[in-house]
């Protein structure tokens, strides 16, 4: 209900302007296209925009048509991502004439889990005696994770799972690593079950290990796309 009236507001305030509507991922986030996007198209949907905020709903992304047309090469994941699982709300389907270069993707992932690991050693550099902490850094990190591998698992056309255990085990059927690590730490957040201090200390250094392991294998699969 909450986006045919979004829709309705955004097709009354831009009219021929609004190219699509689109929801996507588990959230219904919204992209919305425009035929062109100036900085005062923006003021126009401000009282809309405060009744989304007010609602906590997250506010659109918002592109013109050339340039969401454009930024596939820049937005990989986050063009993958909407590819999983989008729906058109109102215009046309801008998503499905998207085409995602693998390789594209492939430097993008690779860029993304080599962040991940970097901040994960960071914050155990500093944190190792904070067990409780480093708890929290796990589930992060086991998030990020899995979003990037569901993008990845594009990379061997293989339809990204929804839960979470899925997509690790569908990217352990490519590559053996220990990729159970992260079912634990999301299982355990969903279940509010606790380690001991002594069992972080593992965990830790399983992550980091493992996540050190899926770069190298992403990294080497450069010479294939």
């Amino acid at each position: 209900m909450k986006n045919i009236t979004l829709v309705n507001d955004l097709k009354n305030i831009y009219a021929e302007n609004l190219v699509s509507v689109v929801s996507y991922g588990e959230k219904q986030d919204i992209l919305v296209i425009f035929n062109t996007l100036e900085a005062s198209d923006l003021k126009k949907a401000l009282p809309v925009m405060k009744i989304r905020i007010k609602a906590k709903n997250p506010l659109p992304i918002v592109m013109s048509e050339e340039e969401w047309l454009g930024s596939a090469d820049i937005y990989p994941i986050e063009y993958t991502e909407i590819k999983n699982n989008y729906k058109i709300l109102y215009g046309k389907d801008v998503v499905s004439e998207i085409k995602i270069v693998k390789s594209d993707l492939r430097l993008r992932c690779e860029y993304e889990i080599k962040n991940v690991l970097v901040r994960i050693r960071q914050l155990y550099l500093g944190n190792s005696d904070n067990p409780k902490f480093m708890v929290k850094t796990l589930e992060e990190t086991s998030l990020k994770l899995i979003r990037i591998l569901k993008s990845a698992l594009s990379l061997f056309d293989i339809p990204a799972p929804e839960d979470y255990s899925e997509v690790i085990r569908a990217i352990a059927q490519k590559h053996n690593f220990d990729g159970e690590i992260f079912v634990e730490i999301l299982s355990a957040k969903e279940s509010k079950r606790t380690f001991s201090d002594q069992k972080v200390e593992t965990l830790v250094q399983r992550a980091i290990n493992s996540t050190d392991a899926l770069y190298n294998f992403i990294n080497n699969l450069e010479n294939l796309y």
